[in-house]
């Protein structure tokens, strides 16, 4: 890679999922969320828990 780094903004959370997989299947990481460190996995399915 080329030390690139990404910072976007998407309003709907569908497409911010879709975002994130692509990222993650691209660069072969797991996208981790800045605040807390958390993977993207679990972060996922906590707000799918929390919607329903």
């Amino acid at each position: 890679m080329a030390g690139r780094v990404c910072h976007a903004v998407e309003l709907s959370p569908v497409y911010v999922d879709v975002a994130v997989l692509r990222c993650q299947t691209f660069t072969c990481q797991q996208a981790v969320l800045d605040g807390s460190g958390a993977g993207y996995a679990a972060t996922a399915a906590a707000g799918r828990a929390k919607a329903a």
